[in-house]
């Protein structure tokens, strides 16, 4: 193994197939007005994990069968990165140009949570009102999720690298 396969290639062929995924189911669970279910949104880790494990069983095949922990890492902060650029713009252009109804549902949840404090004033509750409705419709929300899911595309990486790395020896062999 004279020279390493380069990530790139991987990272944004899986990349670009999960932030293509992500942004489609974003808008299916905005259409079904689920966007805020927890329960929906955590089936999105799943595909996340299992783009990154075959990005990882790529690469390897391609690598003569190894993969270094720190380069598995990397592989997988670039894959988040980039599918999270990838969903966000997409996000981004579907709620300014499309369909702003994320807007509403965001505003509806803060409603709910600013609602239960008895100490805050119809004055306070209308300003907080109205900050939500327009940081929701700026790029803020996306660029928070490009560096949350980046984020969590490196912890993710770090779990998977461990268990599928295969490192080899000074030799070039790994037995």
């Amino acid at each position: 193994m004279d020279k390493e396969t380069s990530i790139k290639p991987y990272a944004f062929k899986y990349g670009a197939i999960t932030g293509v995924f992500a942004f489609g189911y974003s808008v299916l669970l905005t259409s079904l007005g689920k966007s805020q279910d927890t329960f929906f949104q955590y089936l999105s880790v799943l595909v996340v994990l299992t783009a990154t494990i075959f990005a990882y069983r790529e690469f390897k095949e391609y690598n003569e069968g190894f993969l270094k922990y720190r380069t598995g890492v990397k592989l997988g902060t670039l894959l988040g990165f980039i599918s999270a650029t990838i969903s966000a713009f997409f996000n981004y252009l579907y709620i300014q140009f499309i369909d702003d109804s994320i807007i509403d549902q965001a505003v509806e949840v803060a409603s709910k949570a600013i609602e239960g404090n008895p100490q805050i004033t119809d004055e306070q509750y209308e300003q907080s009102i109205e900050i939500v409705r327009w940081v929701a419709g700026t790029p803020i929300p996306q660029l928070i999720n490009i560096l949350f899911m980046t984020f969590f595309g490196f912890l993710l990486a770090l779990v998977i690298s461990h268990f599928m790395k295969n490192e080899p020896t000074k030799d070039g062999y790994n037995f």
